[in-house]
């Protein structure tokens, strides 16, 4: 089945079966979304690993952003008098600098802190960085993107991936079952892009670096027999099942693969998550049982304006 790792939104209770960019993209022509909950308050730490979970940030301490944010919390959101910043502020050289970059000058005369805008006097304070304040996450416009249920949204490429596993341990899945099981669930066995990817997923559907799954990634039938020749330029040569382009990224495979193992016909790939973050692709014959599969999927587009 697919593993679902699903986030609990206080705030918008029909989301919770839905992986979704949960933010409020009220004005797309002010390139500006956020996400608020004035129910939780959280100290500058906490609020910024908060935001991260939900790919937004704490707004910048930048002039060009400043006019858009009033107009959102006028129309919006005219409860949030204090607009918290992601800037700690250390000495007074940085607190005048922010001064001249946004053109506000500080209510109070603290020289470090975390910065927080006010709204209704349009001006700067600094606060203790242990200082509990409402949830406010930033970012610039994004669409509003849906994965399938048990999928997650990985960043840059904006697709869509889940798991087929039972808890990493149930060695029962061939190169063959994953491409009939990934279908059934709306989607194709997958393939990665970068080591940045491979972090990102195990971090997003809440797996371990443990054991291997398989991973969309292929040779050709005829590729084996100069895998032993000069493996790096074979590698050149692999192709992804659901259709993107190849590329082969940097610390992919293990040093010495694909080597064929004993002349052997192995034209799949096993991603051993056991290796760790980097060098973890081996060549496998196709046949081979293994803890599951790596699934992708295209994320759809709902409607920004809500």
């Amino acid at each position: 089945m697919i593993k679902k790792v699903m986030p609990f939104f206080t705030f918008v209770s029909f989301l919770t079966a839905l992986d979704i960019i949960n933010h409020s993209c009220h004005f797309p022509t002010l390139n500006t979304c956020l996400r608020i909950n004035q129910n939780q308050k959280m100290n500058f730490n906490e609020m910024k690993q908060e935001c991260e979970k939900f790919d937004l940030s704490m707004m910048p301490a930048e002039e060009k952003h400043f006019g858009k944010i009033r107009s959102v919390l006028w129309f919006r959101h005219e409860y949030v008098t204090q607009f918290p910043l992601g800037v700690h502020v250390t000495n007074a050289q940085e607190r005048a600098k922010i001064e001249s970059n946004t053109g506000l000058h500080f209510k109070n005369g603290d020289k470090t802190g975390w910065l927080v805008y006010n709204y209704l006097d349009n001006k700067l304070i600094l606060v203790p960085l242990e200082t509990k304040l409402p949830i406010v996450c930033w970012s610039i416009f994004k669409p509003r993107l849906q994965c399938p249920p048990g999928f997650k949204l990985i960043y840059p490429r904006l697709t869509c991936y889940g798991v087929i596993t039972v808890n990493q341990k149930v060695r029962k899945w061939t190169n063959e079952d994953c491409k009939h099981d990934c279908r059934k669930n709306k989607s194709n066995l997958g393939s990665f892009h970068s080591v940045q990817e491979h972090k990102d997923y195990v971090k997003k559907l809440g797996l371990k670096w443990d054991e291997s799954l398989w991973v969309g990634t292929r040779f050709q039938h005829d590729s084996n027999a100069n895998k032993g020749k000069d493996h790096i330029a074979v590698r050149a040569t692999a192709y992804n099942m659901d259709g993107s382009k190849w590329k082969n990224f940097e610390n992919a495979f293990e040093d010495d693969e694909p080597n064929a193992f004993y002349k052997r016909s192995e034209n799949c790939v096993e991603w051993r998550l056991y290796r760790g973050e980097d060098k973890s692709y081996n060549d496998l014959r196709c046949g081979d049982k293994l803890q599951g599969c790596v699934c992708e999927s295209a994320p759809d587009q709902t409607n920004v304006q809500y």
